[in-house]
């Protein structure tokens, strides 16, 4: 008896030395240390300007600095691979996307990450929609324009984007195949190619975020045919949404914060209670709402089963399209 009650005791100090070495989460103890935000993206875009809104904001609320660290290349997989491989302490968060949490695993052969099994979903942040542009001289004034010549001539209209796989590209697919209209694809490396030809007049058509967009919009060199949002929108309300004229359509840009899987979830629920804090400060809003952004928020549950559904719904669109991508 003797022996075994040693043994016992033995048991519990080693269990309870195995407690103090191993950290206790919760939101009473986290954050300790500085906190690093991953972004996929260069610094000065419009992605790189949320997040470090975002991270500003948390700075604050959470009594620690959030760094943002870009990591830019590849449509985005370098920072979600990178992302995906931190400790999961918490400590490492990633500025998830349409495309790295949506677009990217239906079009890439390749990917150093899976945006499900890798990841721990923590917050939306933002969603913003896109525009259908169109000079005022050209050929389509409207969207039912545009439908009624692209059915009647087939592969006669050219839609411009910033590139192959992008969230423009993949809207204008979409758009292709709801409307059930073949209109050929002008794929430019980013920049201002894709503007510049639709207000030349060498494409009759170019999808863009309202954020670089809206400048052409309100010089009169373009108009808007339509948003890709479900809802007008209070700076265009006389500009008509896809879904009006082609119900159930639907194509946004989003942000959220994510975490490394494994992350443990008093750590999740801590980060996404100031995540949603932050989000609906009124400082935060009209930042966000300048940049044409609606402020989200939501639960992990939300973000996750948000996440999903866009990986099918690209996932379709890239196979019944035939997109890819090389990494």
């Amino acid at each position: 008896m003797t022996h075994i009650s040693h043994r016992r005791r033995s048991l519990t100090a080693g269990l309870m030395a195995l407690a103090v070495q191993t950290p206790v989460w919760s939101a009473d103890t986290f954050p300790a240390k500085p906190l690093r935000l991953v972004v996929p993206f260069g610094s000065g875009g419009a992605n790189d300007v949320l997040a470090r809104l975002l991270a500003d904001q948390l700075s604050r609320r959470l009594g620690q600095v959030v760094v943002v660290e870009n990591r830019a290349g590849a449509g985005g997989n370098i920072g979600a691979e990178n992302a995906a491989k931190s400790a999961p302490d918490g400590y490492n968060l990633f500025w998830a996307q349409a495309a790295t949490h949506g677009i990217n695993p239906a079009i890439y052969k390749r990917l150093g990450f899976d945006p499900v099994r890798d990841f721990a979903s923590v917050a939306l942040v933002g969603q913003a929609p896109l525009v259908f542009m169109a000079r005022p001289e050209g050929r389509v004034k409207s969207l039912t324009e545009l439908i009624a010549l692209a059915k009647a001539a087939p592969d006669s209209l050219v839609y411009a984007t910033g590139g192959v796989g992008t969230s423009l590209h993949v809207a204008g697919e979409l758009f292709k195949s709801m409307a059930q209209v073949s209109i050929l694809h002008a794929a430019y490396k980013g920049g201002n190619g894709p503007v510049t030809d639709a207000i030349a007049g060498h494409v009759d058509l170019v999808i863009d975020g309202l954020q670089s967009g809206i400048r052409f919009i309100k010089s009169g060199q373009l108009i808007p045919l339509a948003v890709t949002s479900k809802e007008r929108l209070p700076g265009l309300p006389k500009t008509p949404t896809i879904g009006e004229t082609i119900p159930g359509y639907e194509a946004l840009t989003w942000s959220a914060v994510a975490a490394p899987a494994g992350t443990p979830a008093p750590v999740i629920n801590a980060l996404n209670r100031e995540i949603n804090a932050a989000v609906q400060l009124v400082t935060l809003r009209e930042r966000f709402q300048d940049l044409y952004v609606t402020p989200t928020g939501g639960t992990p549950e939300a973000m996750d089963k948000f996440v999903r559904s866009e990986l099918v719904k690209w996932k379709r669109i890239a196979v019944e399209r035939n997109i890819t991508a090389e990494s």
